[in-house]
């Protein structure tokens, strides 16, 4: 599973001595470390506002993403966040070089939509993004 946030280079080329590029890393690392430890998975890379994690199981993966989706949410609402997520599924091998990660199959999901949505992917696609953030 990857996570990214939309919209947060505009926080970036905002005035940095708000500390809203710090608050927002600060918040996303937490229920990044709270969805791992929590659905038994790991974080194998964070880079910026980007975070990698695998799971041992697919249910595992599917029920952390949704949790994460909701914590997100939840998160943004309380500290007034700005920056939706995009949360990522991968349903095979990833491939690492550097901070490069790859693989077939990857597919994107929004949080508004991940509760309803079923998770069955054309086994024919390289890529194939099944929901895409409207923002």
């Amino acid at each position: 599973m990857y996570a990214d946030l939309v919209g947060f280079r505009r926080i970036m080329n905002s005035d940095p001595a708000t500390g809203a590029v710090e608050r927002v890393l600060d918040a996303l690392d937490t229920v990044s470390e709270m969805t791992a430890r929590e659905y038994g998975g790991a974080i194998h890379l964070s880079h910026g506002d980007a975070y990698y994690f695998t799971f041992a199981e697919a249910s595992r993966v599917v029920a952390g993403a949704e949790c994460f989706a909701r914590n997100w949410e939840e998160t943004r609402r309380r500290k007034q966040i700005s920056c939706a997520i995009n949360i990522g599924l991968h349903r095979g091998t990833i491939y690492a070089y550097r901070s490069f990660l790859y693989g077939r199959g990857f597919a994107m999901c929004c949080p508004q939509r991940l509760s309803g949505i079923p998770f069955r992917l054309n086994p024919r696609a390289q890529s194939r993004p099944f929901c895409r953030d409207p923002r």
